[in-house]
């Protein structure tokens, strides 16, 4: 058994996605870019030894639609290497992709070395194409895509499989504006119903299944309402449903505490009925106040604090609300700049931050 500390090094990176497969049992092309690279790099002083064992688990996976866990491997190589087994190392998607980008610099490195590093001649060309490479290494960590005439023709597959739109619940808002994708900002003046109106949307995505069965995932920040006003609202709404006016329960009411014995047990019999919906979908939402993002200065911790949450309930988030963006003023932003400079910059960099971070499922079995 081993335990890691909390810097991890693409070598231990590489044993704890050998030990977390089963959350890539719904996306194999994730290990499968995995095999190709370290079968590239299977000269590699500390890679090679990874190459058969990934090569196993895509055999497997083709074999039992499923990733093997690291007992199988113990099992299954018996010519004296150790397979390490993680106990306490955690879990993210950002660890697969430190993890690729890691072998992406090491085969351009390996590349560049065959073709120019041990040449007797100087390849002006090849120079040339390497230094386009390098450079769009440095920019964004990614390899050159290769277009095929099978991209082409599966491109609206492959699109199909990576689109995360999501429905707003609101059959007549869905037909004037169809799915929500990306960043979306919601306007008006204070108390025209802002916080209300996104509460019922998280309300909506967190009770629905998507259009392949599964749950959303959802974190709700407020920087205006306590973490029971929240609640308070979600009750309200979820009491709106009942056909019976006389049960239904105001969110003025609950959070100026004038309910009677009969509404405070409707009060506990709606949550119940909200979390029922939610495990059914498999839906989840996560409320955290302005107590809650205590300790954020910077919109980098800021961001941190939302991956550390996501890691914490062992799932990420299809959807995360941010109420409100003004708010955001209160981090600190570039010096020099002006107020809605800042909140412009947060802006950008949260959604380049949700482009990354969000829609990528960890645990869909989540029970409140």
């Amino acid at each position: 058994m081993v335990d890691l500390d909390e810097k991890y090094y693409p070598h231990n990176i590489a044993w704890i996605v050998l030990n977390r497969l089963k959350e890539f049992n719904d996306k194999p092309e994730f290990i499968r870019e995995l095999n190709y690279r370290f079968n590239r790099l299977s000269t590699h002083t500390i890679y090679f030894k990874f190459a058969p064992l990934y090569e196993e688990a895509m055999k497997y996976f083709e074999k039992h639609n499923k990733f093997p866990d690291i007992k199988y491997f113990n099992e299954r190589f018996t010519d004296g290497r150790v397979m390490l087994e993680m106990t306490n190392a955690s879990f993210s998607i950002d660890m697969y992709d430190e993890l690729r980008k890691q072998l992406d610099y090491e085969l351009l490195i390996q590349d560049f070395n065959e073709r120019i590093g041990n040449s007797d001649h100087i390849d002006i060309e090849g120079c040339k194409e390497f230094g386009k490479k390098f450079a769009l290494f440095a920019e964004t960590g990614k390899p050159i895509p290769i277009d095929t005439k099978e991209d082409w023709l599966n491109s609206y597959e492959h699109f199909e499989q990576r689109y995360h739109g999501i429905s707003t619940g609101i059959p007549i808002l869905d037909e004037q504006i169809g799915d929500l994708n990306g960043l979306v900002t919601v306007a008006a003046p204070s108390g025209n119903g802002k916080s209300t109106f996104a509460l019922s949307l998280a309300y909506n995505i967190a009770t629905q299944k998507d259009d392949r069965g599964r749950g959303r995932n959802v974190l709700y920040i407020s920087y205006e309402m306590t973490k029971f006003q929240l609640q308070a609202n979600l009750v309200s709404i979820e009491s709106s449903l009942n056909s019976d006016i006389s049960k239904r329960l105001k969110a003025t009411d609950i959070k100026e505490s004038k309910l009677n014995e009969e509404q405070r047990q409707l009060y506990k019999d709606y949550i119940e009925s909200f979390m029922t919906k939610t495990n059914q979908s498999g839906g989840y939402i996560a409320l955290y106040d302005n107590t809650s993002m205590s300790g954020c200065s910077t919109i980098e911790e800021f961001m941190a604090k939302i991956e550390e949450y996501s890691a914490s309930l062992e799932r990420r988030f299809d959807v995360i609300f941010i109420d409100n963006v003004d708010s955001l003023k209160m981090l600190e932003g570039e010096r020099g700049q002006s107020e809605m400079d800042k909140v412009n910059t947060f802006i950008t960099k949260l959604d380049s931050f949700s482009k990354v971070h969000i829609n990528i499922p960890i645990n869909s079995d989540f029970q409140w």
